[in-house]
């Protein structure tokens, strides 16, 4: 039997077209990514969980060395139960490590409309992540 790779798997994922961008669900990042590493783990830590917001990061490992990272923010709005957007950003989370290993993030104003001491954690959650995976 042959070897499954990341293309192959690609391909075969059902796409969604949202607002004209090609999307496609965590569920099947998840599937495909243990098609392609059925040694792999993923494991998801809070690195900010507030009353009202939080901040989480998934990180992809195959055996025990780390191919991806992910971070997702997510704010409670309105009427959403408490569940429903800790689990949003989990999910953003995983689905951001799935998608790509990226050498550039680009971020529009990640401190716009936090408080000083938000404003300062977030600034130095992406100098670590520049840090440790040479993310600029």
């Amino acid at each position: 039997m042959s070897e499954v790779t990341r293309a192959d798997v690609n391909a075969r994922m059902k796409r969604t077209n949202i607002k004209g961008k090609d999307y496609i669900d965590v569920a099947q990042r998840v599937q495909g990514f243990w098609e392609v590493f059925p040694n792999g783990r993923i494991t998801t830590e809070w690195l900010v969980m507030q009353a009202d917001w939080c901040v989480c990061q998934a990180t992809i490992y195959d055996m025990d060395a780390v191919i991806a990272q992910g971070t997702a923010f997510e704010e409670k709005k309105g009427n959403i139960n408490t569940t429903s957007y800790i689990e949003n950003c989990e999910t953003s989370a995983i689905g951001r490590a799935l998608v790509k290993n990226p050498s550039l993030l680009l971020c529009d104003e990640p401190t716009g409309a936090l408080d000083y001491k938000t404003s300062k954690e977030i600034l130095e959650l992406m100098e670590q992540v520049n840090r440790d995976y040479g993310c600029t």
